[in-house]
Order: C-alpha cells, then sequence, then structure tokens
C-alpha cells in the first residue's frame, strides 16, 4: 500500500487487485486508477503499481505483483523501447505471464499545443489503457 517513504528502486502497490497488474508512474496513475475504477464496475479487478525508478528495479517484486494476476500492463509517456516496458517485460522474461504496453511507439516526437494533445497524439489515454487491460486479459 503507498507509503510516506520513498526508496530508489522499489515499487508501490497503490491498489490490490486480482485479474490484472498496471505498472505505471508519474501523471499517467491518475488515469490508471480511474480506469481500475470504472473497470470495476465489469468485474475486473486492477491491481495499480507505481514504479518511479526502473534502475535498479526490484525484479522480485515485480515478479510476485504479475503472478498474483496473471497479466500485466505497462503504462509510460515514455518510448516503450528501453523504458518501464522494456524493464518489466526484462524482468518477467522466464514466467509466462502475457504483457501488454501503453507508451510510445518508436517515433520521432512532435510538437503540440498543450500536453493533452500530445497524449492524445501518442495514445496515452485512459481508451487506450482499457483496451490494453481487456486485450491482456484474453491472453491469460
Amino acid at each position: 500500500m503507498p507509503s510516506d517513504q520513498f526508496e530508489i528502486g522499489e515499487v508501490y502497490p497503490l491498489n490490490t487487485g486480482t485479474d490484472v497488474t498496471v505498472f505505471s508512474y508519474g501523471d499517467m496513475l491518475l488515469k490508471i486508477l480511474n480506469v481500475a475504477g470504472n473497470l470495476k464496475d465489469e468485474g475486473i479487478s486492477v491491481c495499480v503499481v507505481n514504479v518511479p525508478t526502473i534502475k535498479p528495479l526490484d525484479r522480485q517484486k515485480i515478479i510476485e505483483l504479475a503472478k498474483n494476476t496473471g497479466a500485466v500492463v505497462t503504462v509510460e509517456e515514455h518510448s516503450i523501447i528501453g523504458g518501464l516496458g522494456s524493464a518489466v517485460t526484462e524482468a518477467l522474461r522466464l514466467e509466462k505471464i502475457p504483457v501488454e504496453f501503453v507508451g510510445i511507439n518508436d517515433m520521432y516526437g512532435k510538437s503540440a499545443h498543450s500536453h493533452n494533445d500530445l497524449l492524445e497524439h501518442y495514445g496515452l489515454t485512459e481508451k487506450k489503457i482499457t483496451n490494453s487491460i481487456h486485450n491482456v486479459l484474453k491472453y491469460k
């Protein structure tokens, strides 16, 4: 559960869930918590985990949290290559747990009038998170 302490390398579950574990950080956590609340009405239980640093990464805790649900989604305002998604997937490389990524595909950046415009452009939306959760659950 949330803690007042911060330690580099630690991961922090923000709630409990039994169907899917979503790893993220920063501003995206609010979107994920909103999605988790909406999916609860569908009977889908989402464990939301704050991963404020990816190096070092608590590999054992990542595995434990992923095994608890059997499905993982990573969400980040970063390239899915070399970011949180890559780090989580490397941690889970020997586990048979499906993983979906919500992040920026391998492309050049772009300018916009607002942060929200960029989030929309790159698909960093509650709708995309919801779709990714539904998709990963098909592979459990």
